[in-house]
């Protein structure tokens, strides 16, 4: 915006010496006509509108040099302003990326940080696990020793049964034989009652 109404002021400026220049182109053509009509006491002063005309040309031909250098400037400064505001576009959309990224950097730590909460309390898990584990083989070991020794005691046993139903049969053939000599001794007695009774 300041750039364009400088131009156009500097527009404004180069206009007013085109106008001078112009009017001057003029006021020299006149003096020539003028000196043209005086004869030989003209010709110093015709010479003089000359110069002035050359001058006003020049002036005009630089006027329009400078008039050029501005369209030139104004059609440059409208490409840079048209790349700034692409350049704004471009920031903006960087600027909206990078929230973006920060968000998901931010989205990523809280996921990081759940996953490894996660993996404490899977490791924390795993020996708790694991103790129960060592703790399940200990006693595995101590039910089997405990199995051990009571299959140690039922074969004991079995061998005191075994003596037992040996000893309970010896003391049964022992028990018979005391029998028939109880009984064998009965007979005696009585037969021994009888003899003596007949003796008498």
């Amino acid at each position: 915006q300041i750039l364009n109404s400088a131009a156009q002021e500097i527009s404004q400026i180069i206009n007013v010496i085109q106008d001078i220049a112009d009017q001057t182109n003029l006021l020299a053509l006149n003096a020539t006509i003028e000196s043209a009509r005086a004869g030989e006491a003209g010709k110093g002063f015709a010479v003089v509108a000359n110069e002035v005309k050359e001058l006003a040309k020049q002036s005009s031909a630089s006027t329009e040099d400078i008039r050029r250098r501005v369209d030139a400037i104004l059609s440059s400064t409208g490409r840079v302003i048209t790349s700034i505001k692409n350049v704004e576009d471009v920031v903006t959309e960087v600027k909206h990326a990078s929230q973006c990224i920060a968000s998901a950097v931010q989205q990523q730590r809280a996921t990081s940080s759940n996953i490894s909460e996660n993996f404490n309390i899977i490791n924390s898990s795993t020996r708790d696990v694991a103790l129960r584990v060592d703790n399940s083989a200990k006693s595995s070991e101590l039910i089997s020793e405990n199995v051990t020794q009571v299959s140690q005691q039922i074969n004991l046993t079995n061998q005191g049964v075994s003596n037992t139903l040996i000893s309970s049969k010896s003391l049964a053939v022992l028990a018979q034989d005391l029998s028939k000599m109880v009984e064998s001794f009965k007979v005696s007695k009585e037969a021994g009652k009888r003899q003596y009774a007949k003796s008498a």
